[in-house]
Formats: structure tokens, C-alpha cells, sequence
């Protein structure tokens, strides 16, 4: 007996076809349950025995991502390997609207699901949400007035700690601790909640047009000035999961992050780790356009 299940991301609709009865309702996804609707794509879950089979059909090993390994057939097309405890267990293949991901073991794709090991990565989700020109930022998503503020830096920069300083000084409300999907629609670049948040355990399903996004480094005062050009491109480039082995992928990449730094505001924070640190913020994100245009001028833009 199969069950479905139908998730709204980013503004897509994400269809999961189970092959056996599964409610697919664990806390990370929950949120982003809507009820059935027409689907932008649609995963269906088939269970094989024969993993190493794929591996014939895909030979060449181009990548690998955390616990995932690439795989390209002679005409390119790829297949994405699940690794657990040493072995492949599933694989996954997307088509143009829809993709299949064949696992070994009912038993394990429910426990997976179940404790949180996050559904999405069976969609690989990054090449998923790059065909609908969207793609996941490493940063801490806030909320304030209607508007995203989007704090991005290396792990352990210290995003969650900016977050949480806006959240008890100014109110806002904290959307995601760890990831956020930035995505275009109407002409206005947009955060959405994602439902994959690492340690963080904040996911919620919010989205927000775009004030700003903030690059974090830790420094022993605090000073914040807006970025243009390389340096704002570099900064949010180094902070997107990007397969450099697809060309293609790189290509939509590249021309993604262009139009991301030219239109929404970035800037480069260096930060402590005090409530002083959001007023210095604060003045720099909600100057007057005047003092803006100043600063324009002065880099030469």
C-alpha cells in the first residue's frame, strides 16, 4: 500500500510518493505539510535490492557532498548516492518534473525520516531548488517588520549569537538558526523558512522580502559598512553548497549570485558579541538614503 505526502518550500510544492504507508510528519517537516494540490515536482519512493546495479548504469564518480557521492552516466546525467555506515542505501535520479529514489531497507528510510534526517536530502535538494532559481544561503534568518535580515559566516562566526541579540533587544522573530532559501519571485529577491536547520533546531515556515545580508566576523569592536561588487560576490558565493563538477550548476550559479549582490543590499559586520552590536547594525541597516548615497560615492560606485 503507498502513501503521498505534499510539502510547500519556497513557494513549491513538493510531492513525496511513498511505497508503503508513511506519514512523513516528523518536526522538521510538519510545518511545511499542505494539503494535495498540483505538485511543481514529485519524488516517488521504490524500494530495490540491487544498489550496485545503479552504479553500473552510473560508473563515473565526479563529487561528493557530506554524505552523499556524484555519480555521472556516459551522457552526463547524474545519480546521487546515500552513504550509511560505510554502504550506498539509496540513490536518487531527477528527471525534468519528477525524480525516483530507490533504497534498500523500509526500515531504514522510515527510521531516517523519522529522527530527522532531513527528507529533503533524498531530493538533492540544492540541484532541486536550482531548477526553480532558488538555492539555500548558510545563514541565520531574522525577521523584523515584515523584513528578512540574513546573517551569514563560517560556522561558529557567531550567526546564531547576532540572532539572538535582535531577537532580545528588538523583537524579531528568529525564522531559521542555520539555512535559508533565497529565491526571486516577481521581481523581489525573498527568504523562506527551510526544514532543514542544522543544530540550530529553529525552522519555520516564514518567507519575507529581503532588507539585507549581513557578513559576519568576530572582531573586538564593532563596525559595519556595505560591500559591493567582488567582495560582496565572493561573500555570499563562499556560503552556498555549490557542485563544482556541473558546469552547468557552476554557470547558474555564477550568474544567481550576480544578480543577488547587484540588487539586495550586503554588508560586511565586524561584530562582538554584545547588545551594542545590534545598535551599531541597526543605524548602518536603517540609514537614510542621503548618508547611503555618501558611502556610494566614497567607494567609487
Amino acid at each position: 500500500m503507498s502513501s503521498e505526502a505534499y510539502y510547500r518550500i519556497a513557494d513549491l510544492v513538493l510531492r513525496v510518493v511513498f511505497d508503503f504507508v508513511f506519514p512523513a510528519q516528523n518536526s522538521y517537516m510538519r510545518e511545511f505539510l499542505v494539503e494535495p494540490c498540483e505538485p511543481d515536482y514529485t519524488l516517488t519512493f521504490c524500494q530495490t535490492d540491487n544498489i550496485p546495479s545503479f552504479l553500473e548504469q552510473y560508473p563515473v564518480f565526479v563529487g561528493e557532498i557530506a554524505k552523499f557521492h556524484y555519480y555521472q552516466d556516459p551522457e552526463g546525467m547524474e545519480a546521487c548516492f546515500h552513504i550509511h555506515d560505510g554502504y550506498y542505501h539509496a540513490v536518487t535520479i531527477l528527471g525534468a518534473d519528477s525524480g525516483v529514489c530507490h533504497y534498500l531497507s523500509v526500515e531504514w528510510l522510515k527510521e531516517e525520516i523519522e529522527r530527522g534526517n532531513h527528507l529533503e536530502n533524498f531530493f538533492c535538494i540544492e540541484k532541486l531548488l536550482m531548477r526553480f532559481d532558488a538555492m539555500v544561503l548558510h545563514s541565520c534568518h531574522i525577521q523584523k517588520d515584515g523584513q528578512a535580515i540574513l546573517f551569514t559566516a563560517p560556522s561558529g562566526t557567531g550567526k546564531s549569537t547576532q540572532g539572538d541579540l535582535w531577537r532580545m533587544y528588538r523583537g524579531a522573530e528568529i525564522i531559521n538558526g542555520d539555512r535559508t532559501i533565497i529565491r526571486k519571485r516577481n521581481g523581489i529577491w525573498h527568504a523562506y523558512g527551510a526544514p532543514f536547520c542544522g543544530t540550530s533546531n529553529i525552522h519555520l515556515n516564514r518567507q519575507a522580502p529581503i532588507k539585507a545580508i549581513v557578513v559576519l566576523r568576530q572582531a573586538p569592536e564593532d563596525h559595519a559598512e556595505r560591500i559591493y561588487g567582488h567582495p560582496a560576490f565572493t561573500a555570499i558565493y563562499s556560503e552556498l553548497t555549490v557542485n563544482s563538477w556541473n558546469d552547468a550548476f557552476v554557470r547558474k550559479t555564477l550568474n544567481w549570485v550576480t544578480e543577488l549582490s547587484d540588487e539586495i543590499k550586503i554588508y560586511r559586520f565586524l561584530c562582538t558579541k554584545t547588545p551594542g552590536a545590534v545598535d551599531t547594525l541597526e543605524k548602518v541597516l536603517y540609514e537614510s538614503p542621503a548618508l547611503e548615497s555618501v558611502q556610494m560615492r566614497e567607494s567609487g560606485i
